[in-house]
């Protein structure tokens, strides 16, 4: 695991605005062929990811899946 924390993957409904990664700078956003974004992101904990993960329900965000990246996985 890094310093700043795990990786996730989160996948979620839609293409959303490359904006939407400003408030959290550690964001990437991908968009996929499949019209879905994939958000690739570290955060610190449990607590970090809850938020964020509520923070997309509040935007009524539709999420598709969560996947944590393996330390092996990491380029």
């Amino acid at each position: 695991m890094s310093d700043k924390g795990r990786m996730y993957q989160i996948r979620v409904k839609g293409h959303l605005d490359p904006d939407f990664a400003a408030w959290l700078h550690t964001m990437v956003i991908n968009h996929e062929a499949d019209g879905n974004t994939l958000i690739t992101i570290a955060l610190a904990d449990q607590s970090a990811l809850n938020a964020l993960l509520n923070r997309l329900h509040d935007l009524c965000i539709i999420l598709i899946s969560v996947t944590p990246v393996d330390d092996s996985e990491e380029g």
